[in-house]
């Protein structure tokens, strides 16, 4: 049963993800911009929803496998960027990759705890701000949502 969620988001995510591929392809920029779309806007929505999951209670149920690990895991995607930055580097500079690759992480961390501050946009709140529902309650939430990220 839970294969079947994780199967149907990746299947969004994955088609949504070609989508932007198709959006960035004739671009004249040398940095791969369908992949990094892709990854900060699967970042976007992985704050999004666990967010939302979390508030509702419902973060380990269905609704986790078919937009957390189903459709962000395939929207966003490690492999590409790690091959598109060995593109770069052979591109002849090293500062090219430098860039993207730090881009990449530091925006895809920011988009994350933009998504969050979505499921609450009236009240501003702390990640810490024990007064009120938690985004992260623990070190293995973070966990989870760094692994499904990168």
């Amino acid at each position: 049963k839970i294969l079947i969620w994780v199967f149907l988001g990746g299947g969004l995510g994955s088609s949504l993800r070609y989508g932007l591929h198709l959006l960035f392809k004739n671009t004249s920029s040398q940095y791969p911009i369908g992949t990094f779309a892709a990854n900060l806007i699967g970042c976007l929505l992985i704050g999004i929803f666990f967010g939302i999951l979390h508030k509702l209670n419902v973060l380990k149920e269905e609704a986790h496998f078919f937009f957390i690990v189903g459709f962000t895991g395939g929207l966003t995607t490690f492999s590409s960027f790690a091959l598109d930055n060995v593109h770069l580097f052979k591109s002849g500079s090293l500062l090219q990759p430098l860039i993207y690759s730090l881009g990449s992480i530091i925006m895809g961390i920011l988009m994350v705890l933009i998504g969050f501050g979505f499921q609450n946009p009236c009240k501003k709140q702390s990640l810490h701000d024990q007064s009120t529902t938690n985004h992260i309650d623990t070190l293995f939430d973070w966990l989870i949502v760094f692994k499904i990220t990168l």
